[in-house]
């Protein structure tokens, strides 16, 4: 860490640039990254490193065919995890649940977006 602002709480030593502790002791990561807390009590001190990661968001698969009227669902495993949500580029072509489930409703194609802390996956979806 270059420059690094130190932020002291009663007991709680933490590098401000990285993640920051509450009253309760509750550690908050602001960016992925390494930080080192250290928590002191009287003469007793004790120091904890917590290493940070991106969220990411994976699909089991990326696109599907269906015909009208059938359904398929979107397997997306979020970390950490999160609410995933669901959004179709064409309601008239697919709909997409709060679960996932796609079902087709005319022919076309549909680009389902699927997001989860922040991150963004598209799941293209083709009725026949």
């Amino acid at each position: 860490w270059t420059n690094p602002i130190l932020l002291q709480q009663p007991g709680i030593v933490i590098r401000e640039c990285m993640a920051t502790v509450n009253s309760k002791g509750l550690v908050t990561a602001k960016k992925a990254g390494t930080v080192k807390i250290t928590a002191q009590v009287g003469s007793y001190t004790k120091t904890v490193t917590i290493q940070v990661k991106n969220p990411s968001l994976k699909l089991a698969k990326t696109s599907a065919a269906i015909k009208k009227g059938a359904t398929t669902t979107i397997k997306a495993t979020a970390t950490p995890s999160g609410k995933i949500t669901y959004t179709s580029s064409n309601k008239k072509v697919a709909t997409v649940t709060t679960k996932g489930v796609v079902k087709g409703v005319a022919k076309g194609t549909a680009k389902i977006t699927v997001a989860c802390n922040g991150v963004k996956k598209t799941f293209t979806v083709t009725v026949k």
